[in-house]
């Protein structure tokens, strides 16, 4: 998701504030909570998180992330231009780890609520990319938003829910209080 929008960001910010150093880290929701409770991570860019253990930090929502599914192009619903989610869940889909994803595990329990069906889930994608590979592959189909498909054009086809599912938050999660001045900034 932050391939979408970063590159900007960051090359506004660099321009208004040459000297100001950034480093980019690709870590696990629970690894940037830690990281800005340890003050080691200023900010981080992230789906809001649920539970208590973000309460103590600040959570400012950027925009709101639109889920579908994702699909071999040679897949029986790879020619739909939406699909529901009692057609989503007779297929066996890949997710991600629950260990490292688990506000992504809370997302699709509350999603897989919505359906009487019982999906069969396959969870141990590590990252975007085994997500991926495993849906090239014909293992399964996922949730993901359109980014990761644009991401991997050819590869991948996504597709739209028609079902309304809930809605994922994505924004900064930062430490609460006033920030310095060049967090402020960015």
């Amino acid at each position: 998701v932050a391939t979408h929008f970063l590159p900007r960001a960051l090359k506004l910010f660099r321009a208004a504030e040459p000297r100001a150093k950034t480093q980019l880290l690709d870590l696990e929701t629970n690894e940037m909570i830690a990281a800005i409770e340890a003050k080691k991570l200023d900010l981080a860019l992230i789906t809001k998180p649920h539970g208590a253990k973000w309460r103590t930090m600040e959570f400012k929502t950027l925009f709101d992330l639109p889920i579908g599914i994702i699909v071999p192009p040679q897949h029986r619903l790879a020619g739909k231009k939406s699909v529901m989610l009692d057609e989503v869940f007779v297929e066996p889909i890949v997710a991600f780890t629950r260990n490292g994803y688990s506000d992504y595990h809370s997302w699709l329990a509350a999603t897989m609520r919505l359906s009487r069906l019982k999906p069969h889930l396959l969870a141990d994608a590590d990252g975007s990319t085994s997500l991926v590979a495993d849906v090239e592959a014909g293992r399964g189909i996922a949730f993901a938003p359109p980014t990761l498909a644009d991401a991997h054009k050819g590869r991948i086809k996504y597709l739209p829910l028609s079902t309304t599912v809930p809605r994922i938050e994505v924004g900064m999660l930062m430490r609460r209080g006033k920030p310095s001045e060049l967090l402020a900034k960015m």
